[in-house]
């Protein structure tokens, strides 16, 4: 059995937005709403969920143009103030009206514009690899490749060195955990490797550095 329902739910333009709702365990502990980075999604919180699913419930997002949601037509969509509108949405869709956001990245600058606008919705807030200063040289290196990718790669190795070629040198991993995170990048077609997510998001980061 499943630990999760999957849903998909409106944002406020109409885009489709997957969540899975790991709604499994009694009691009143605060819900807790998980926010993936700038192209991440869902996948990235899957022993987190199952772990903190024992105690309370736990809802994880694609956003707009990632994993299962809608990719957005309008490129430019894929911003900071759209986003917090389809947070906002989805919190409202849920019923969700306190709840603490675990936010990774892009997530976490999400979760700071909540906590700014609709501080009454919080419970609290942890930020994963991001902070109150957003160093511009991190920026610059994202824009560099995100969504750059022309061709689909040969294999899942071949996807997974391509990821250790970019992030190698920012991490101590082994294959087992480069692998997992090359299969939460990438969704799986056939045997082959695709990226999860809309590479226009690249043109809506490089476009905000402009």
């Amino acid at each position: 059995m499943s630990l999760f329902r999957e849903a998909f739910i409106a944002a406020p333009d109409g885009l489709q937005l997957y969540t899975r709702d790991y709604d499994i365990a009694p009691g009143g502990l605060t819900p807790v709403l998980c926010l993936a980075g700038l192209t991440r999604n869902t996948r990235d919180f899957d022993g987190l969920a199952a772990h903190l699913a024992q105690t309370r419930r736990v809802v994880c997002a694609d956003m707009r143009g990632r994993g299962r949601s809608a990719y957005d037509p309008t490129w430019s969509n894929y911003s900071i103030p759209v986003e917090t509108g389809d947070v906002l949405a989805l919190c409202a869709a849920l019923g969700l009206d306190q709840t603490v956001i675990v936010g990774t990245s892009r997530g976490g600058l999400l979760a700071s514009v909540i906590a700014m606008m609709k501080p009454a919705l919080l419970k609290g807030v942890v930020l994963n690899d991001v902070g109150p200063e957003i160093d511009p040289r991190g920026i610059a290196r994202i824009a560099g490749y995100v969504g750059k990718q022309d061709t689909a790669p040969a294999d899942w190795d071949a996807a997974m060195a391509g990821i250790k070629a970019v992030n190698g040198d920012m991490f101590t991993l082994d294959d087992g955990e480069w692998m997992a995170i090359t299969r939460a990048i990438f969704r799986d077609e056939n045997g082959k490797p695709v990226l999860d997510y809309d590479t226009k998001i690249g043109d809506a980061t490089r476009a905000y550095m402009a």
